[in-house]
């Protein structure tokens, strides 16, 4: 069953569709979290972790309902 599931996450159409929803979503999320940072290009004090994460997790979201609704499909 994970094997499954983890070959379904790993279609092209779901990565691109979630790179492009983690682009977008992680770059609001950074804005919203660190903008003033960022904007002052004040580097030594952003959180890389929390910037990373602001990726990933929008990544994993997509990542997920795409593979719940391809999968409740079949």
């Amino acid at each position: 069953m994970i094997l499954k599931l983890l070959k379904i996450a790993l279609e092209k159409d779901i990565i691109i569709s979630s790179i492009k929803v983690a682009i977008v979503v992680g770059c609001i999320l950074n804005i919203i979290n660190q903008g003033d940072l960022l904007y002052h290009l004040n580097f030594e004090k952003v959180n890389w972790l929390k910037l990373g994460l602001c990726f990933v997790v929008p990544y994993s979201v997509s990542t997920y309902a795409s593979v719940k609704v391809k999968t409740r499909r079949n």
